[in-house]
């Protein structure tokens, strides 16, 4: 403020990202998770994020009906 006027700010307003990541670097926060494919990987992938973490969301994709990968797909032996 000078001489009773107000002086605009030339600061680009803060997105939200940039406010969320404002803090400490090892501060809980809730992170959200997409996992391409439900196969083995996918399925331990899932499994471990159960039993390490709390505040998360798992989202898994899958272009099959079924989970299991190329186990679902293809039937062995033949």
């Amino acid at each position: 403020m000078a001489d009773g006027f107000i002086v605009p700010s030339t600061a680009a307003p803060e997105t939200d990202a940039q406010h969320r990541l404002r803090g400490p670097i090892h501060a809980q926060r809730h992170v959200r998770i997409v996992c391409i494919g439900a196969g083995a990987s996918g399925l331990l992938m899932a499994y471990k994020l159960q039993k390490h973490f709390t505040n998360y969301s798992l989202q898994v994709y899958e272009k099959n009906s079924e989970v299991s990968g190329t186990w679902f797909e293809n039937r062995y032996p033949g």
